[in-house]
């Protein structure tokens, strides 16, 4: 496994990672009548249409307004400078669509330092925690997936890393839960992953 500090190529996780955590999934099952504890875009798959069709659209807006009010993650934007100016490309893997990321983007303001290629979501690859998108960008960044690291704070991100062969990173908010057996470096922060790069 590449370490951390030599991974060419970075791929984010979005909503809880660059952004401060919002999202009440919880919440979000209930507005869509989605049993608890179930997987929303899996849930959503099994649907027959159209209810499935009227289900994602309800989901969309839903995500929408809450990616218009998103928040920066502290540090954010220093990360991504001194990122940009090590030559240390970087990308974007969400779960939502890439609308709704790019709607988050331009909320905290960071919307410059990515292009349309290098964000990408739930319709442009299967989701995490499967690895597909995660291979999709290696490719677009350059690199292959075991210079890569995977950076979110959830389990599909790591188990979607650790599938590719990523190095993952779990931005470990408080005293959330850890998934040890999927994550190869933990961080409490945005600052604390730039000393772990060597930034």
């Amino acid at each position: 496994m590449t370490p951390l500090w030599a991974c060419r190529a970075i791929i984010f996780d979005l909503d809880g990672t660059l952004t401060v955590p919002q999202h009440n999934f919880d919440e979000i099952r209930d507005a869509l009548g989605i049993p608890q504890g179930a997987l929303i875009l899996e849930h959503l798959a099994a649907l027959p249409q159209p209810e499935q069709r009227d289900k994602r659209a309800e989901l969309d807006a839903i995500e929408l307004a809450i990616a218009k009010e998103s928040q920066p993650a502290p540090g954010v934007i220093e990360l991504l400078d001194q990122l940009r100016a090590n030559n240390l490309p970087f990308a974007i893997l969400t779960r939502n669509s890439a609308r709704n990321a790019w709607a988050s983007l331009y909320a905290i303001n960071a919307h410059e330092y990515f292009s349309a290629d290098l964000v990408i979501g739930r319709d442009e690859a299967t989701p995490k925690p499967d690895p597909a998108g995660i291979n999709l960008l290696a490719s677009r960044l350059g690199q292959t997936v075991t210079n890569c690291a995977m950076i979110g704070d959830f389990r599909h991100d790591l188990e979607a890393g650790t599938r590719a062969g990523c190095h993952t990173v779990h931005i470990r908010h408080g005293d959330a839960r850890v998934w040890p057996e999927i994550t190869q470096t933990t961080v409490s922060s945005l600052e604390a992953l730039r000393t772990e790069l060597n930034l």
